[in-house]
C-alpha cells in the first residue's frame, strides 16, 4: 500500500487530501499492531525481503492500468481482462513446468492423487 501511494504520487501525480494521509497512516498502525499481536515479525527472514519486489512490481501495475483507464480512456473491464489473460498464461506455463520437471512426484499431482473420493447418487 505505502510502495502504490508512493508511486502514484510520483508517476500518475495524483493529489491526496488530509483525510487520506491520516487513514493511510492509521492503516499502517494498526496493521503493525496486528503483526506484532500475531507475532509474525518473528518469522522475518531475508528471503522475504524479496517480496517487496514483488509487491512493487504489482503496484506498478496497478498504476499503469490507472494510467490507462484515467489518461487514455480505456475500458476497465478490457483491462482486467487482458490482466486475467496475462495471469492465467504465466499460471498455465507454471503448471506445464512443474508437471514436464516430474510427472510422478510433485505437489499439484500429490493433492490430486490424495483427494478422497466420493461417490454421488441420484435419486
Amino acid at each position: 500500500m505505502i510502495f502504490y501511494i508512493f508511486l502514484s504520487l510520483i508517476i500518475l501525480k495524483t493529489k491526496y487530501y488530509i483525510h487520506n494521509y491520516i487513514s493511510l497512516i492509521l492503516f499502517c498502525i494498526f496493521t503493525v499492531n496486528n503483526d506484532f499481536i500475531f507475532g509474525n515479525f518473528k518469522n522475518i527472514k531475508l528471503i522475504g525481503l524479496l517480496s517487496l519486489i514483488i509487491n512493487l512490481v504489482e503496484d506498478l501495475l496497478c498504476c499503469y492500468m490507472k494510467y490507462l483507464i484515467d489518461k487514455k480512456y480505456h475500458s476497465y473491464w478490457n483491462i482486467l481482462f487482458f490482466t486475467g489473460l496475462f495471469y492465467f498464461i504465466i499460471i498455465g506455463i507454471y503448471f506445464i513446468i512443474i508437471i514436464i520437471k516430474d510427472p510422478y512426484n510433485n505437489d499439484i499431482l500429490e493433492v490430486i492423487r490424495k483427494a478422497e473420493k466420493k461417490k454421488i447418487y441420484y435419486s
